[in-house]
Order: structure tokens, then sequence, then C-alpha cells
């Protein structure tokens, strides 16, 4: 047991099994080990078997392949051939088809001659008959009958618009039949292509069932190491062969629905046959509907050119109407510019009032100052006054006592004559003493009067400086005044002008109106200021008089009494003041009638604006008056049209009504020729894709024939295929759409 315990751990250790060993497991371990080896050498010994046979059949394959390549070249060649031969077949019966067609077809056409020869001689016949009785009944014919003949003309024409209708449906009729005889002779010639394809497809299938199998066929490559990529072919080969199955269940589906394709147009001809009818009748109908839709053309027409001449005429009145509209315009443009100077003239005649009123604030201030100072020179004058007064009686008591006292000298004298000796020492002293007291106080009253004229002229120097002064500033403000004036004047002329060549580009009503009251307020408020310069001017007149009066009075009582050199130097002064103040009030005067003729001017041109207002006002009437005329005239005009157009749309309902319906009778006809060519081309689409496919079966099969040399090619070939399969099957299902769409049309127009 150790024994065979040590020599079973060697042998596992030098085969590489070191795991643990128990003692139980000897017996077991040995066995595997036993079987182990026997399986090896059996391993090695068919391992050398299998070697010697891949290497004699690496020898065979290699002497067998020129062999192979042969066949397949030659196989290649006889079905290239056979095609071939098909192919020409197919040709020559096509052309022998089109041939006979063709020859169908021109017999067709020259039976229609001969038939519309025999009919145009028929119809030279009756003409040649119609022209000789109307020949001869022409003269007998009255004007009224002319009428009804054109009418019974415009019939015959609308009877042979209709014939000629007649006529090319007719054609199109034969053409469709044509079709029809052309697409089953197509469908003939199809059919025989398919046996054809059906007959080279059972010939190659009895080729492969009588020579070769498949799997040396599918080993048929000159290359070597291609056993994965031939398993690939194989199963694409098996796809293939499955895809057929399902293409030939397609095919007998198709040619169901060829089938069933063909009694459905074998009952869209009869269908077509009845529509032909219902045609025919509905041709009928159109052409009575068309001669009575010919007869209210005409009517229509008629209206319609005299519609067109009320059209004219009333665009005509129109455009009259415009042009005196914008002529109103223009006016009222003018009116509007002149209205703007207006204002502005208004504008500046209210700046020159509120200047005029300054000024006579000025003036009333200034008038109110002399007053002053005249109340305060009448105060001086009259204390004066009452001085001079006492003076004069004091000189007429002097005077008096001066007589008394002449008197008693005298007296005295005549007392005191024989006196005169003893005494005349102190009398002569008495007089003396006497006369120079009563000089003395002569002298006193004459100084007091000397003072008194000369304090009197010293106040009326001031009072002729102060009214020299006056006097100068009241003129140097008139002129002043003058010449401002005169510029407004000149820029209210001017502006004026202006805005009268701007009223004449077009006034407004409502501007004219505010501005013409603005313009009264601004008269009104001239005048109340005028009246009161007026007022003025006469207190000041007033007040210079009394002023001059009491210096004059003054003057003549200082007279008497200022008999000196200097009263007499200033009685000189004083009236060369008085020269001046009477040129100065004669300077005053001229500048109150220059004022009052600015005035008069301005009043007049007042009064000039005013007639201008208002005679722009009576235009301005006229022409609302006018535009209220127009607007009456351009509603009943735009009545009258819209009556007229009213009837107008009235008569183009209908006409379109009537072309309405014919145009659906064509349509309807179109559209059920639409529906025979759609269904004539979905037939021949469908023959045609049948036709590719059974081509696209034969190019399969003798791909799959020729697989084993050209692997790469058939891989693309394949992958092509599948995607032709796919887009095979994308049109079968849009056929059938397209007649599930043709069959519901057909359904529609038959119930129409």
């Amino acid at each position: 047991m150790a024994s065979q315990f040590m020599n079973l751990r060697k042998e596992l250790d030098e085969l590489g099994y070191k795991q643990t060993l128990k003692i139980e497991c000897l017996p077991l371990v040995s066995k595997l080990l036993s079987d182990l080896k026997t399986t090896t050498e059996n391993l090695q010994k068919y391992m050398t078997i299998s070697k010697n046979a891949l290497d004699e059949i690496n020898n065979l394959e290699l002497c067998a392949e020129p062999y192979k390549c042969d066949n397949a070249k030659l196989i290649k060649e006889c079905n290239d051939l056979h095609l071939a031969f098909i192919h020409f077949k197919e040709q020559h019966e096509k052309v022998q088809r089109d041939l006979r067609m063709q020859n169908a077809i021109l017999e067709d056409r020259v039976a229609e001659c001969e038939t519309e020869k025999e009919n145009l001689r028929q119809q030279i016949k009756k003409l040649k008959a119609d022209f000789k009785s109307n020949l001869k009944n022409f003269n007998r014919i009255p004007k009224s009958s002319l009428g009804k003949s054109t009418k019974e003309f415009m019939i015959e024409s609308t009877m042979s618009c209709a014939d000629e209708r007649i006529s090319t449906l007719q054609k199109e009729m034969r053409k469709l039949k044509e079709n029809q005889i052309e697409m089953a002779k197509n469908n003939e010639f199809l059919k025989s292509q398919l046996d054809n394809r059906n007959q080279e497809i059972q010939r190659l299938s009895t080729l492969l069932e009588g020579g070769r199998p498949q799997k040396p066929l599918a080993k048929d490559c000159c290359y070597k190491n291609i056993d994965n990529k031939i398993g690939a072919l194989q199963d694409e080969i098996r796809a293939l062969k499955a895809e057929k199955s399902v293409l030939d269940a397609q095919l007998k589906e198709a040619l169901a629905k060829q089938h069933e394709a063909m009694r459905r147009a074998l009952h869209l001809a009869e269908r077509n046959k009845r529509l032909e009818k219902e045609m025919k009748d509905i041709d009928q109908i159109a052409l009575q509907v068309e001669a009575e839709c010919n007869n209210t053309v005409r009517n229509n027409s008629e209206k319609v050119h005299r519609l067109q001449d009320k059209l004219n005429e009333s665009m005509m009145k129109t455009e009259s109407l415009e042009r005196d509209v914008a002529k109103l315009k223009q006016e009222k443009m003018s009116l509007q510019a002149d209205l703007d100077a207006l204002k502005l003239e208004k504008r500046h005649l209210q700046t020159a009032l509120e200047s005029e009123t300054e000024d006579k604030k000025r003036l009333t201030d200034r008038i109110n100052n002399l007053t002053i100072i005249e109340h305060d020179l009448n105060m001086e004058i009259d204390r004066l006054v009452r001085l001079t007064g006492e003076q004069k009686l004091k000189i007429a008591e002097l005077e008096v006592s001066k007589k008394h006292t002449r008197g008693v000298e005298t007296e005295d004298r005549a007392d005191r004559s024989p006196n005169r000796t003893k005494k005349s020492g102190p009398s002569k002293k008495s007089t003396k003493k006497s006369t120079l007291k009563e000089v003395s106080k002569t002298e006193a009253g004459h100084s007091k009067v000397t003072k008194c004229c000369c304090e009197a002229g010293g106040c009326v120097k001031r009072m002729i400086e102060l009214l020299n002064k006056e006097m100068e500033y009241r003129q140097e403000q008139a002129s002043q005044q003058m010449e401002s004036l005169k510029q407004e004047k000149e820029y209210y002329m001017k502006e004026y002008h202006k805005i009268a060549d701007e009223l004449r580009s077009g006034p407004d009503i409502e501007t004219y109106n505010r501005i013409q009251r603005q313009y009264d307020e601004l008269l009104k408020k001239i005048e109340e200021r005028n009246q009161t310069i007026v007022d003025l001017q006469k207190e000041i007149k007033l007040l210079t008089g009394n002023k001059y009066g009491s210096s004059r009075r003054d003057e003549f009582e200082n007279g008497d009494t200022c008999q000196k050199t200097c009263c007499k130097r200033k009685q000189r002064e004083l009236e060369l003041h008085r020269d001046e103040v009477k040129q100065l009030q004669r300077e005053n005067d001229s500048l109150k009638n220059r004022i009052q003729e600015l005035n008069q001017s301005t009043i007049f041109d007042q009064e000039r604006m005013k007639k201008a207002f208002q005679d722009m006002e009576e235009h301005i009437r006229k022409l609302e008056d006018e535009r209220r005329d127009l607007v009456v005239n351009q509603l009943t005009s735009r009545t009258n049209l819209t009556h007229l157009e009213e009837e107008c749309n009235t008569l183009r309902d209908k006409l379109r009504a009537t072309q309405n319906e014919l145009n659906s009778q064509k349509a309807s006809y179109d559209q059920l020729k639409n529906l025979h060519e759609q269904a004539n081309f979905a037939l021949s689409e469908s023959r045609n894709q049948l036709a590719g496919t059974e081509r696209e079966l034969q190019a399969i099969q003798s791909k799959i024939s020729n697989s084993h040399r050209e692997t790469a090619g058939q891989e693309r070939e394949v992958t092509r295929l599948q995607n032709d399969i796919e887009v095979m099957k994308k049109h079968l299902t849009k056929l059938d759409k397209e007649k599930d769409d043709l069959l519901v049309r057909i359904r529609c127009v038959h119930w129409l």
C-alpha cells in the first residue's frame, strides 16, 4: 500500500496534480490514471490518422481545383448563353407585338378617316342644298327674321361646339380602349415571359439535382482556408431560400391581386360605358344650358356696358368734384395763412397796447408829480398874491400919508411964512428929518416890493425850467413813441403781407373765429385806451392853461410894482420863456396831430382788416356751401355706384354658378379618366415589378451557382438583393394602398 501510494504520488506530481491524496482514494485515483493514459494514447493515434487524412485531402483538392474552375466557367457560360437567348426571344416578341399594334392603330385611323370623309361629303351636299334654298329665300326674309336667323346661327354654333366636344370625347374613349387592348396584350406578353422564366428555373433546378450536389458546389473556390466563409455563405443561401419561398408566396398573392385588378378593370370598363351614356345625356343638357347662358350673358353684357357708361360718367363727375375740392383746399390754405397773419398782427397789437398802457402809467405818474408841483406852486403864488396885496395897501397908505404930509406942509408954509426968518434953522432940520424918514420908509417899502418881485421871478424861473424840462422830456418821449410806432407799423405791415400770403394757402375756420374774437376784444381795449389818452390830454391842456393864466396874472400884478432894470430884464426873460412855451405847445400840438393821424391810420387799417375778415368769412361760407353740395353729390354718386356694383356682382355670381356647373361636369369626367389611367398605370407598374422580381430571382439563382468562386461579390449582391426585396415590399404595400384608394374613388364616383 505504501509503495502504491508513493508511486501514485510521484506520477501525480509529474503530471502536475499536487493536491493532497488520501489513502481511501487510492483505488479510484489509480483507475482514473489508467483511463487517462489510455485516452492520451488513443488521442495521439487518432491525431496522426487525421493528419494523414488532411494531407491526402489537401493533395486531392490541389489536383481537383483546375477541374472545378473549368467546370464553373462552363456552367456560367451556358447559363449566360441561355439567358441571352431568352432576352433575344423576348425582344423579338416585343417587336412583333409593337408592329401588330401599330398596324391595328393605322387600320383604325384609316377607317375613321373614311367615315369622316363620307360625313364631310354629306355635310357638303347639305350645305349646298341649304345655300341654294337660302339664296332663293333671302329676299323674302324680313328684317325681323334676321334676328331669329342670328339666334339660329348661334344655336347651330353651340351645337357645333357640342359636336366637337363629343368627337373629342369619342377620340379619348377610343384611346382608352386602345390602351386597354395594349394592356391586355402586355399582360399576355408578361405571362409568356413568366412561363419562360419558370422553365429556366426548372432547368437550373434539374441541373442541380442531376449534376453535382450543393456541398461540392460550395467548395468550388480556388482559395484555401475559407471554411468559415463557406459556412456563412451556406447560412445566407438558406436565408435566401427562405426569402425565395416568401417571394414565391408574394408572387402568388400578386398574381391573385392581378386577377382581381383585371376583374376590377372589366368592371370599370362597364362602368365607363355607363358613364359615357350619362355623359352624352349631360352634354345634351349642357348644350341647352349653354344656349340659355349665352342669352343671359348677352343681356348681362349689354347691362354691363350700360353700367360701364354710367360708371365712366360718374367717374368724370367725381374727377371734376375732386378738382373743385383741391381748389377749395388751396383757398382754405390761403385763408388759413391770412388768419395766421392776423393772429400775428393781433399779438403785435397786444404788445403795442401793453407798451401804451405802460407809457400811460408813466404819464399818469408824471402828471401826478406835476400836479403835486403845481399845487405847491399855486400855494406859493397865493402867498405871493397876499404879500403883494398887503404891499399895495401899504403903498396906498403911504401915498395918502404922503399927500397928507404935502398938504400939511403947504399949510405950514402958508402959516409959517412970516416966521421963516426966525426959525429957519430948526425947520430945515425937522423937514430934513421927516423927508429922510419918509424916504427911508418908501425905500424900505420899495425894497420889500422889489424883494417880493424878485422872489416871485425866481419861482417863475424855477417853474419855467421845470416846464422846459417836462416839455423836452415829453418831446423826446413823443419822438421815441413816433419812431417806435413807425417801426411797429412797418413790422405789422410786413407781417400782414406775410400772413396774407400764407393765408392764401388755406385757413382754418375754428382758428379764424378764435382770432376774430381776440381781434374784437383787442379793438375794444384799444378804443378804451384811446379814450383814456384823450381824457388825459384834455386834463393836461386845462392844467397848462391854468398855469399860464396864473403866471400872466402874477406878471400883470407885479408889472406895476417892478419898475427896476432887473424886473424888466426878468420880464424879458419871462417873455422869451413864454415864446419857448408857445413853441413847445405848438410842437406838442403837432405831435398830438401826428398821434391822431397814426390812430386814424390804425383805425383805418382795423376797419380794412375787418372788411377783409368779413369778405373772408363770406368766402368761407360760400366754400362750405359748395363743399356740402359736393358731399351730397358724392353721396348720391356713391349710392348709385354701389347699386350698380351690386347688380354687376349678382350677374357675375350667376355667370360663376353656370361656369362652376360646367366645370364640375368636366371635372367629374376628368376624374373618371384619371382614375382609369391610374388603374392602368398601377397595373403596368405591378407587371413591371413582377418582371423585375423574376429577373432578380434568376440573377439570385445564377449567383447561388457561382457563389463558390465570387464570395466577396456575392456578399455585396446579397445585401443589394435584401435592399431590393425591402423596396419591393414597400412598392407592393404602396400598390395595395393605391389600389384601395382607386377603389374608394371609383365607389365615390359611382355614388356621385
